[in-house]
């Protein structure tokens, strides 16, 4: 018999008390993540609209020469993997006891390559799946949701996460689909409202971005926990 799934609001209840819990931890290395992509998003903009002029007399120095844009966005792009591999370690490692900003950042940077490989293959592997035909794309979705949780929980590396997490998602398609829609949908509409003011798509992102990975590993758990009671 199926140990049937926990409710979304079950699982957005416990998210959202695991991230008011560690709120410290959590919020701090995602502010760090929402300042990276605020840094990419003002510098980009300059380097496609003075990329004319780059080799012409006069161009304006500082953040409108390309290779200093490259620089930039190269080491925005490495600080983003590693904070993005801390949060999702800090997440997957949550109950442990004195877990510090200084253990999640060793423990995250221990795993941010094969987190990297982990969400370059699920992005590539999800986007065929769309540009083919979206129900290709939609299945890629659901059944690689649980890949990153896999590598880091289970210590599996890259194609085996992406196997296991396919194996979870076994007899429950319908089900989690769902609930990764619902919670799009939640993380969507208050997204949309906060754009319109200042500073709002940071303050999204921020609370947005820990509270969907916290939710997405208690479903995560919770098949997990569902597999091993049934092979014990």
């Amino acid at each position: 018999m199926k140990t049937p799934l926990p409710s979304f609001r079950t699982l957005f209840t416990n998210a959202w008390h695991e991230l008011v819990e560690h709120w410290k931890l959590l919020m701090t290395v995602s502010l760090g993540i929402a300042l990276i992509q605020l840094l990419v998003s003002y510098v980009l903009p300059s380097s496609w609209t003075n990329f004319n002029q780059l080799f012409v007399s006069g161009a304006k120095p500082g953040l409108d020469l390309t290779p200093t844009i490259v620089i930039i966005v190269v080491l925005a792009f490495v600080v983003n993997v590693i904070l993005q591999s801390v949060l999702y370690y800090s997440v997957v490692n949550r109950t442990k006891e004195g877990l510090t900003l200084a253990h999640a950042f060793n423990g995250g940077l221990s795993v941010s390559l094969k987190i990297l490989a982990v969400v370059i293959l699920k992005t590539i592997l999800t986007l065929i799946g769309f540009v083919l035909f979206i129900i290709p794309g939609i299945l890629a979705w659901v059944w690689l949701s649980f890949a990153e949780f896999a590598s880091i929980k289970e210590n599996l590396g890259v194609i085996e996460s992406l196997k296991r997490s396919k194996e979870l998602t076994r007899g429950f398609f319908a089900a989690i689909l769902g609930r990764l829609l619902l919670m799009a949908l939640v993380v969507a509409v208050p997204t949309m409202i906060l754009s319109l003011i200042p500073a709002g798509a940071l303050i999204v992102t921020v609370i947005a971005t820990p509270l969907s990975i916290l939710y997405f590993v208690n479903l995560y758990e919770a098949r997990l926990s569902a597999t091993s009671n049934l092979s014990s």
